[in-house]
C-alpha cells in the first residue's frame, strides 16, 4: 500500500514584484507538501488591503520598485497582526539583513538557497502559535484576577461602613437605593435568614400568646435603663421639619 501524504493548508501573503519568483516559492511549498492559498502584492496599499483576509505568514522580497521589506514590516506591525515575516531575496548585504531582523523580520533567506525555506516556515509557525498561546494564557490570567478582585470587593462590602437608617434600619446601597436589612445582607453575603419573633416583639405585638411554654432570653439593650419613649420617639428628629 502506498503511503498517503496529507497536505497541510498554508495561507501565504507574497510581497513580490516578480511573478516567476513567486511561482518558484510556491513550488517549494507545495513539495513540502502544503496546500497553498496565496496572494501576491507589490505595494503598500495592496498589502494593507490583503491583510484584511486571514494569513498564516508573509514571504517578502527585500526590495521592490514601489515597496520594500522594511516598509512591509511596518505595515504588518501597524495592523496589529502577529504573523511570521520571512524575507526571501537576492543578494543583500549583511548590514541590510541585520537591519531587517532588528526591524521585526523573523528570518532572512536568499532565493538561491531555498532549501531553508520550509524548515524556516515550520519553525516560525510554531513560534507564532507559542506566542498566541502565551497571550491566551495571559488573557485568562488577567480575567481570573479581575473576577477574584470583584469577588473580594463584594466580600469587603459588608466589612466597611454601611449607611443605615437609624429609624427603619434600611441600608443604602452604592446606587443610592434603600434596601431592607435582610435583603441587603443576603445579596452581599452568603448569609441566609430564618425569620422568627424575639420575646420583646412577642410581648409587644402578641401579648395574649405568651411564650408557648418556652423560656427565651434576649440580649440586654444599650440604654435599657432609659424610658422607652426616649428611645423610640414617635417622629425621628429631622423628619418632616
Amino acid at each position: 500500500m502506498e503511503n498517503c501524504v496529507v497536505s497541510r493548508k498554508l495561507r501565504v501573503l507574497l510581497v513580490e514584484d516578480h511573478e516567476e519568483d513567486a511561482k518558484l516559492l510556491l513550488r517549494h511549498l507545495r513539495r513540502a507538501p502544503y496546500e497553498v492559498e496565496s496572494r501576491r502584492v507589490e505595494t503598500q496599499e495592496q498589502m494593507r488591503g490583503a491583510l484584511e483576509a486571514p494569513w498564516d505568514l508573509v514571504l517578502c522580497d527585500y526590495s521592490l520598485p514601489r515597496f520594500s521589506a522594511l516598509a512591509a514590516i511596518t505595515v504588518l506591525q501597524t495592523s496589529g497582526l502577529d504573523l511570521p515575516f520571512i524575507i526571501v531575496s537576492g543578494v543583500v548585504g549583511e548590514e541590510a539583513a541585520v537591519a531587517a531582523m532588528k526591524a521585526g523580520a523573523h528570518d532572512f533567506l536568499l532565493k538561491d538557497k531555498l532549501d531553508r525555506l520550509v524548515p524556516a516556515i515550520e519553525r516560525e509557525l510554531k513560534e507564532a502559535e507559542g506566542r498566541r498561546e502565551r497571550r491566551r494564557a495571559e488573557a485568562d490570567r488577567a480575567r481570573l484576577i479581575d473576577e477574584l478582585q470583584a469577588a473580594l470587593a463584594k466580600v469587603k462590602t459588608l466589612s466597611g461602613l454601611l449607611p443605615i437608617c437609624a429609624w427603619c434600619k434600611k441600608i443604602r446601597d452604592d446606587e443610592g437605593y434603600w434596601n431592607d436589612l435582610a435583603t441587603y445582607i443576603s445579596a452581599h453575603s452568603d448569609a441566609k435568614f430564618s425569620h422568627g419573633i424575639c420575646p420583646e416583639c412577642r410581648r409587644l405585638h402578641f401579648p395574649a400568646s405568651g411564650n408557648g411554654g418556652k423560656a427565651e432570653k434576649s440580649a440586654p439593650l444599650a440604654g435599657a435603663d432609659r424610658p422607652l419613649s426616649s428611645m423610640h420617639p414617635s417622629t425621628p428628629k429631622g423628619v418632616g421639619s
